[in-house]
């Protein structure tokens, strides 16, 4: 992770989706967990969210 920025919640989602997929047992921190999980949800929803916007 560049320390200079904090990650987004894609960049998490593509490394869990990247260690799940080779089977490495690496931990993530607690705010890496959050941005997965946020980003998990946001896809599932979106459309949910989109309308709310309007």
């Amino acid at each position: 992770m560049n320390t200079d920025k904090k990650q987004t919640a894609s960049e998490t989602e593509t490394k869990l989706n990247t260690l799940e997929k080779s089977d490495i047992s690496v931990e993530m921190t607690n705010e890496e967990k959050i941005n997965s999980a946020a980003a998990r949800i946001l896809e599932l929803y979106r459309p949910a969210f989109e309308e709310l916007a309007k």
